[in-house]
């Protein structure tokens, strides 16, 4: 029977609204009493921000409504920051436990990609919606808030395959260590040293899938500088700017980063330096302490 399930927009079907309507008043009756008449309800299921798909069972030349699921962009009235929802999973009931529910939420969420996504539901359906990937976000004692996330992932590349973050990242250094920077620079003097070509810029980069395009995000950043600290210094070649944004720090994202680099960067020996306790960090990527002053320690990388 599953082969002849179809799922289509609804917009294809209207002649099958009335009906659809009624099931979900026949089915969820009693809540929606508290918020609506027959009537109003009607009205409401008509709203435009609705967008509904439906599954028909095709016998022959005929073919019977037995699913829908929907798209709506708010189904908790006081979640007003949370949007769009999953919505309006229904299976008319001698089509139940026959696997149309797995099949039809599998559709929906190849079919309509906007990530992320959000769905209410009652304990404990929170263990149907999290195989396909709804992670709880808010527990109450009646319902749970589930989210489907964004596919995501987290690239590190050269900064000059990216030119258009180049200006984000010298404003984001400035902005970090201005306090120390404004005792030898301007902000345009800053900048003019920041784009020296000596200096190899590395930066993360979030790219997320959406349904529309792949939207890229700076992440993090690190560089590699032939000189750093005293320009007058016998050490050569220094890792540098290492540098996560604040909404992406412990999760994981600097360490990856710094293996990336020292997979990819062979030259050695390496050198960086840091203010206390900092070396405990980058002691286990293999630097060790070479100078230890008051304020800052001078680690290598053989």
């Amino acid at each position: 029977m599953l082969e002849n399930i179809i799922f289509e927009n609804l917009n294809l079907h209207q002649e099958f609204m009335t009906e659809l309507r009624e099931k979900y008043w026949n089915e969820w009756s009693e809540s929606l009493k508290k918020e609506f008449n027959i009537s109003d309800f009607s009205e409401y299921q008509l709203d435009k921000n609705i967008q509904y798909f439906v599954g028909f069972h095709y016998v022959n030349s005929n073919k019977k409504l037995v699913s829908s699921i929907a798209i709506t962009s708010n189904d908790l009235g006081e979640k007003t920051e949370l949007s769009p929802w999953l919505s309006y999973v229904y299976v008319v009931p001698e089509y139940r436990n026959k696997g149309i529910a797995n099949k039809m939420i599998k559709w929906y969420l190849e079919t309509v990609k906007i990530r992320p996504l959000y769905l209410w539901c009652k304990h404990p359906l929170e263990n149907f919606y999290n195989k396909f990937g709804f992670e709880i976000i808010e527990n109450r004692e009646d319902i749970v808030i589930m989210e489907k996330k964004s596919k995501m992932k987290i690239m590190f590349e050269n900064l000059e395959l990216h030119p258009e973050f180049t200006e984000e990242l010298m404003k984001i250094y400035w902005t970090e260590w201005s306090d120390c920077l404004k005792n030898e620079f301007s902000i345009s003097d800053f900048s003019e040293y920041q784009l020296d070509k000596d200096i190899i810029y590395f930066v993360a980069v979030e790219y997320t899938i959406d349904e529309i395009n792949e939207k890229k995000k700076l992440v993090g950043s690190i560089g590699l500088t032939p000189t750093d600290l005293d320009k007058n210094i016998q050490y050569k070649n220094w890792l540098s700017y290492v540098y996560i944004l604040p909404e992406y720090r412990n999760k994981g994202i600097c360490n990856k980063m710094i293996k990336w680099f020292l997979e990819n960067i062979t030259i050695r020996p390496l050198y960086l330096w840091c203010k206390h306790p900092l070396e405990n960090f980058y002691n286990k990527f293999g630097f060790e302490i070479i100078e230890n002053r008051e304020d800052i320690v001078i680690m290598e990388k053989m």
